[in-house]
């Protein structure tokens, strides 16, 4: 069950407690937290500490401030917020696929900062988060120009054709135009170039489809950027909240 500010206070005005700055809380499922009473802003909080990190403040009209001080993809750090103050932080990149911050509380970002009453946040307008999407006809299209060279790789390196050693010196936009030229009529120099573009400096003839698929993927990823196949967007919850109301 989540502390509570008078349940936490009570605890901090222990006799047995007297004269610390903070008291390490003893209950199950609290390890290593320690209360305190700071004032912050003006005004007097209740306080938690984690590992000497403040997860949390609790103000005696309910408000909830949490803050994972840059621990948040920690699951131990989530846990103990959970444990101090019922917030779930979840972590859910398959939902919010595309979006830089994983952590969530509800549909919200997580966001340092964030105060809570009852469950709910109550400053949303703090949240704001980057989203990257593909336009998938562009990811279609980069696939069908790479089938035909990458069904050539996969055929060569199994016959034992590739020698990524004797490809010469190429870099990545002239092996990027090479592709697009040769288009459905790729060929075995192609692939050797491709071998020894992605071994680097060293080339080991058991690592040879793993030289070819890192540089395809290099290739992929520089027709996603040239073509403009990621779509970025910024959202702002509050002002989202207020287009609602």
């Amino acid at each position: 069950m989540a502390l509570t500010y008078s349940k936490l206070k009570e605890y901090w005005e222990g006799r047995r407690f007297k004269g610390r700055a903070r008291r390490t809380i003893k209950w199950v499922g609290f390890n290593n937290c320690e209360v305190g009473c700071e004032n912050v802003g003006g005004s007097t909080y209740i306080t938690v500490y984690f590992h000497d990190h403040r997860i949390a403040l609790f103000h005696a009209d309910g408000r909830i401030m949490i803050d994972a001080c840059g621990y948040e993809s920690s699951p131990v750090t989530r846990a103990r917020i959970l444990n101090v103050t019922g917030i779930y932080l979840r972590s859910d990149s398959r939902k919010y696929r595309g979006s830089n911050k994983k952590v969530r509380i509800g549909d919200l970002p997580y966001t340092k900062g964030m105060w809570f009453l009852n469950g709910r946040c109550i400053n949303p307008e703090i949240c704001s988060e980057t989203i990257t999407t593909m336009d998938r006809s562009i990811v279609r299209s980069v696939a069908a120009r790479l089938s035909h060279v990458t069904k050539l790789a996969i055929t060569s390196t199994r016959m034992g054709l590739i020698d990524g050693r004797h490809a010469g010196i190429i870099t990545m936009p002239e092996l990027h135009n090479r592709i697009i030229e040769e288009g459905k009529s790729p060929t075995v120099d192609t692939v050797n170039m491709l071998a020894q573009y992605g071994c680097g400096s060293y080339y080991n003839p058991r690592h040879t489809a793993v030289y070819v698929r890192k540089s395809i993927d290099c290739i992929r990823e520089r027709m996603y950027r040239l073509e403009g196949a990621y779509i970025t967007r910024e959202i702002e919850y509050g002002q989202q909240e207020k287009l609602a109301a």
